[in-house]
């Protein structure tokens, strides 16, 4: 295993800021007295809070940018490299993939994305969230994924919402699906390993599931179904939406990371490292589970 300090990388994972700047100052707190020195920030959407069906209100968007901009002011005293997706209560501005705001200089938005961070590990992003469902069974404690009521909607989707009147799992998914054929053939073309990014976790993960009286299922399909297809690629995916389903998962070999939500004061840290006895391959060295003590 190699040591030289470039074929390592460090990154601070937050999500579900939702608009607390007192939050990030706390993160920022921590980090400092911890000495905590990342190479990179992923920010995991949920940025600001829009109440559903406010995103795309054009004067809701334009104040939330500033928002935005402010809250990565904050996350910049830590890092300045921020990597982004947004999140079902962010604006639907971050959604163009053609139009999209520039909020920092150094900040990049992953959205549909791909970009390329050191040698061959590239980084893919998807933001958004779909519909999320409950289980058939009031308890249903085993994480079947097969016993769940598609049309019985817990949280609607944003922006991978087929109706406002009558929101439909499957149809949403299948939304979600046609835009991460859109990052397809960047996974496909590249050489080397990726790093997913997104809102919305893969669904068989149980960091995409919590509870509230039932079992909720938040997750896609089409993104575990994603995973799969490039698990000899992908070496990893980090996602936020689901605040207390915080912690480590796997689909087939594929780590899953959820840090939690930093508005609960849960965020985490990852470290690769690059093995030069295979390939030079990158592999996940180390993920770590931080709350905030106050």
């Amino acid at each position: 295993m190699s040591s030289n300090k470039d074929d390592k990388l460090f990154f601070l994972l937050v999500s579900d800021i939702h608009g607390s700047s007192a939050k990030l100052n706390q993160l920022i707190a921590y980090c400092q007295k911890n000495s905590i020195k990342p190479d990179y920030i992923l920010c995991l959407g949920d940025i600001v809070s829009i109440p559903q069906g406010s995103q795309d209100n054009k004067p809701i968007c334009e104040e939330k940018q500033k928002e935005i901009k402010n809250l990565f002011s904050l996350l910049e005293s830590i890092c300045p490299n921020i990597i982004y997706v947004p999140g079902n209560h962010d604006p639907q501005t971050l959604f163009k993939v053609e139009e999209s705001p520039k909020i920092t200089e150094n900040s990049i938005n992953l959205h549909l994305r791909s970009h390329i961070i050191k040698d061959d590990l590239l980084l893919v992003g998807v933001g958004g969230c779909i519909c999320a469902v409950s289980s058939k069974e009031e308890k249903d404690f085993c994480h079947s994924y097969h016993n769940i009521d598609t049309k019985k909607i817990v949280w609607p989707g944003y922006p991978y919402l087929d109706s406002n009147d009558s929101p439909d799992y499957e149809k949403s998914d299948e939304i979600l699906r046609k835009d991460l054929n859109k990052i397809d053939s960047a996974v496909d073309n590249h050489k080397g390993n990726v790093l997913v990014l997104s809102h919305v976790g893969p669904f068989t993960s149980n960091t995409s599931n919590e509870f509230e009286d039932v079992l909720i299922y938040a997750g896609s399909r089409a993104l575990n179904d994603f995973l799969i297809k490039y698990e000899n690629k992908i070496i990893g995916n980090v996602h936020g939406h689901n605040h207390d389903a915080h912690g480590m998962g796997k689909v087939h070999k594929i780590k899953i990371f959820n840090p939690g939500a930093i508005l609960s004061k849960r965020f985490g840290t990852l470290s690769l490292v690059k093995n030069t006895e295979s390939n030079y391959n990158w592999k996940v060295e180390k993920y770590e589970q931080i709350n905030l003590i106050e």
